[in-house]
C-alpha cells in the first residue's frame, strides 16, 4: 500500500528497490516519517490553511431591490436574481431589501449577504399624470435615508446597483456616500408634466443608467444632462428550461389534471396578477372571439387571483358566456415553469401598458411556444428580434389579437414551425452566453472607472 503513495511523501528506498512491509518495520525512521504525514488531523490542516489564506480582494457590489413579498418572483426580481447569480462568481455581492421575500431567500442560498431595512418606493415616477412640484423631495424627507447611508458605508462597496425606476430612496442615499450608482431602469418612464423634475433628480444622483430595452431608455432624449448608459436585455435562465426532455411529461401531467387531451388546444395567459394593465379582461374576451365551436379550445390562466378557484369562477361568469365556462381553467400556483408553459399550445400577452421588456414572452418562446401579443413597449423589440412581427396586434385591438391567434390555432404545422423557430431565435438573440459577455463588459467598465 505504501508503494502507491506519491513520491514526496516517501524517502527514496535503498538500492532503488521498492519497500516491503518487513523492510518498513526494520526502518523505524521511515515509518515515523510516513505516520507524521498521514495521520495529521484534518482539522489541523484546515486551520493551517485558514491561517495562510490571504484576505479576499474581490470587489464589492451592493444591490437594492424594491419588493418584499413571498410567492413567485416578478419579472424585475427574476432579472435581478440572474444578475446577482452571474456576478457573484467574480464579485462579492450584497443585497439590501425592505423585507424578507422569496428573492432574499434565494440570494442568501447563493452565498451572498442580505440585509434588511424598510423603505418605500416612489410609484408616482411611473404616473402618466406626473407628480406635483416638490412631491419627490417631500417623499424623501419621510424616508430613512440617513439610516441607509450608514448601512451602505458599513458595507463599503465599490459600486451600487439600484433596480427599477420607482426605487428612488436608495439612489438618494447612495448619492450621499459618494459611491458610484448604476440605476437599473426596468420600466418605461412615461412622458408627463413632471418628467423633467424626475430626470433632473436622475442626472444629479446617478452615475450611469442601465436599461433592459431601448424602450426603457427612451426618456434620455428628454434629458438636459446625459449620463453614460448601457443596454442589457434580460435572459431566460430558469433551470426548468435546461431540461427539455422532461417537458412532455409535465405537459401530460398538467393537461390530464385539467381533463384535457392532446387533441385539445390550450391558450394561456401568464401574469403574477390578473390586472387590467396586463390585459386580463381582454384575454377573457377572446372566449367569444375565438372559434370555440369549431375547435376544442381551452383558456388557461396562471395568475394570483383573490379567493383562488372560487374567485376565478366568479370573475369568469362576469366576462364569459355560461356555456363556455367549462373551457376556462386556473393553473395552480407554482414557481416551476414546467408546470405552466409546456401545457400550452399558444401564449397570449395582451398587455395594455408599455412593457419594459416582457419576460413572460421570453419564457414562452424559450419553451418553444408561439406567442401573440399587443404592440407594447419592449414586447415589440422581442418580436422583431425573433422574426415574429406578424403576430403583433395594435394595442387594445382585441379583434386583431383574436384573428392572429386563430391563424395559429387552425394550422398545427405553422404552430410547430413557429414554436421551434422561437426557441432557436431566443437562444441566438437572448442566450446566456451573450448575456454574460455583455454583463461582464459593462461591470468591468464601471469598476475600472472607479479604480481610475
Amino acid at each position: 500500500m505504501y508503494n502507491n503513495l506519491p513520491l514526496p511523501w516517501i524517502r527514496p528506498p535503498l538500492n532503488n528497490k521498492p519497500y516491503s512491509r518487513m523492510k518498513l518495520k526494520r526502518q523505524p525512521y521511515m515509518k515515523a516519517t510516513l505516520l507524521r504525514k498521514i495521520v495529521l488531523p484534518k482539522k489541523d490542516l484546515y486551520q493551517k490553511e485558514l491561517s495562510l489564506r490571504a484576505p479576499s480582494t474581490r470587489q464589492k457590489i451592493l444591490f437594492f431591490t424594491h419588493m418584499a413579498k413571498q410567492g413567485p418572483l416578478s419579472g424585475a426580481e427574476k432579472t435581478l436574481l440572474t444578475m446577482i447569480q452571474e456576478l457573484s462568481t467574480r464579485y462579492d455581492c450584497y443585497l439590501i431589501a425592505p423585507g424578507a421575500s422569496t428573492l432574499t431567500i434565494t440570494v442568501q442560498s447563493l452565498g451572498c449577504k442580505v440585509k434588511f431595512h424598510p423603505f418605500r418606493t416612489f410609484s408616482l415616477a411611473l404616473s402618466k399624470r406626473g407628480f406635483p412640484e416638490g412631491a419627490l423631495e417631500h417623499f424623501h424627507q419621510r424616508q430613512p435615508i440617513p439610516n441607509l447611508v450608514q448601512l451602505i458605508r458599513s458595507i463599503n462597496p465599490q459600486l451600487i446597483v439600484v433596480s427599477t425606476a420607482v426605487n428612488t430612496v436608495p439612489v438618494a442615499a447612495a448619492h450621499r456616500t459618494g459611491i458610484p450608482v448604476l440605476w437599473w431602469i426596468q420600466e418605461v418612464i412615461p412622458v408627463s408634466q413632471s418628467l423633467s423634475k424626475f430626470l433632473s433628480f436622475m442626472s444629479t444622483h446617478a452615475t450611469a443608467i442601465l436599461g433592459i430595452s431601448k424602450s426603457t431608455l427612451a426618456f434620455q432624449q428628454h434629458m438636459t444632462r446625459r449620463l453614460p448608459s448601457y443596454l442589457l436585455s434580460p435572459v431566460s435562465n430558469d433551470v426548468a428550461q435546461k431540461t427539455p426532455a422532461t417537458w412532455p411529461r409535465f405537459r401530460r401531467h398538467v393537461r390530464s389534471s385539467l381533463g384535457l387531451t392532446e387533441k385539445d388546444l390550450a391558450v394561456g395567459f401568464v401574469s403574477i396578477r390578473a390586472t387590467q394593465n396586463k390585459g386580463y379582461n381582454h384575454f377573457m374576451r377572446l372566449a367569444s372571439l375565438l372559434p370555440m365551436n369549431q375547435l376544442p379550445i381551452h383558456l388557461l390562466v396562471r395568475s394570483d387571483i383573490p379567493d383562488g378557484t372560487a374567485g376565478f369562477r366568479k370573475r369568469c361568469s362576469q366576462l364569459v358566456k355560461p356555456h363556455l365556462l367549462s373551457r376556462l381553467h386556473l393553473l395552480p400556483t407554482s414557481s416551476d415553469l414546467r408546470l405552466i408553459y409546456p401545457a400550452l399550445d399558444l401564449l397570449i400577452v395582451p398587455s395594455l401598458i408599455n412593457e419594459g421588456f416582457g419576460l413572460t414572452t421570453l419564457e414562452g418562446m424559450t419553451f418553444g411556444i408561439p406567442v401573440v401579443a399587443y404592440r407594447s413597449g419592449g414586447l415589440e423589440e422581442i418580436f422583431r428580434a425573433t422574426n415574429n412581427g406578424r403576430f403583433l396586434a395594435p394595442k387594445g385591438n382585441v379583434s386583431a389579437l383574436a384573428t392572429k391567434a386563430t391563424i395559429l390555432l387552425q394550422r398545427p404545422n405553422l404552430r410547430a414551425q413557429v414554436g421551434l423557430r422561437n426557441r432557436l431565435a431566443i437562444q441566438r438573440s437572448f442566450g446566456i452566453q451573450l448575456y454574460r459577455q455583455r454583463l461582464f463588459s459593462i461591470f468591468n467598465n464601471l469598476l475600472s472607472r472607479r479604480k481610475g
